[in-house]
């Protein structure tokens, strides 16, 4: 099974799709947070969420669904854009 491909998540009649971030998101994502609130840690303390899985997600390795809500929230992701691919795998 490709890890890269892209997965859906169906709550109730909601479709969700998850994708990896590329690194200009993951920069242009933890450029912004850091603005906002002064570090990416900070942001995650304020809303809850494990430093590790957002860690992972703004690096390119994992792509937590809680994580990636809470970026959509704040209007730093997108789930209706197309699955990037990771070019440097």
């Amino acid at each position: 099974m490709n890890n890269r491909m892209e997965k859906t998540i169906l709550p109730g009649d909601e479709r969700i799709s998850t994708r990896y971030l590329s690194e200009f998101e993951c920069d242009a994502i933890k450029r912004t947070l850091k603005f906002r609130f002064g570090s990416v840690a900070k942001w995650v303390r304020q809303r809850g969420l494990s430093y590790a899985s957002v860690t992972q997600t703004l690096t390119g390795l994992a792509k937590h669904e809680k994580t990636l809500s809470m970026l959509a929230r704040e209007g730093l992701y997108n789930f209706e854009n197309p699955l990037v691919e990771a070019s440097d795998v």
